[in-house]
């Protein structure tokens, strides 16, 4: 573990949470599903950032 990086560590998180695993599919669903979280919502709710890279 000591190799691992903050934003891996997040993602590894993230990844395995149950509560996240159902609002990233209810975004999935967001074309078909009116209720569904927007991806800013998503993204403000847990905290996700996405660096650019060039």
């Amino acid at each position: 573990m000591s190799n691992v990086t903050p934003d891996a560590l997040a993602w590894e998180f993230l990844r395995r949470n149950p509560a996240y695993q159902r609002e990233f599919a209810d975004m999935q669903q967001i074309n078909s599903t009116p209720d569904a979280m927007s991806p800013n919502a998503l993204r403000s709710q847990w905290g996700l950032r996405f660096s650019s890279k060039s």
